[in-house]
């Protein structure tokens, strides 16, 4: 009995829709590939493999943003005498981090 198929996530790149595509003409095994930025998975043996290689990557990517915007937090709150420039470009880097986690989870951006 085969394991269940499950949807790919969204690109872990651009948060576009992401398809599993069996084969092409140019690739004889299964893999997945993004419709937006057109990144793409290796072929893999089966459809589940290229799913499953897929989606974990989409979540380290989540993962990656999370930890940036921590690296992020704890250099720029190491500055004693913030002037405006500084917090303004700590808020603005604070909203687009926000919206690349909530992409990359799946939820709105």
């Amino acid at each position: 009995m085969s394991a269940p198929i499950v949807e790919p996530m969204d690109c872990p790149f651009c948060g576009e829709s992401a398809i599993l595509c069996v084969q092409s003409s140019h690739r004889p095994a299964p893999f997945v590939y993004c419709a937006g930025c057109l990144a793409s998975s290796h072929d893999f043996e089966t459809k589940v493999e290229a799913v499953t290689a897929w989606n974990k990557r989409a979540t380290q990517a989540a993962d990656t943003i999370e930890g940036l915007l921590a690296a992020f937090e704890h250099i720029s709150s190491s500055y004693e005498n913030q002037d405006i420039s500084h917090l303004v470009f700590r808020v603005n880097a604070k909203n687009i981090a926000d919206a690349a986690i909530a992409k990359a989870k799946g939820g709105a951006a």
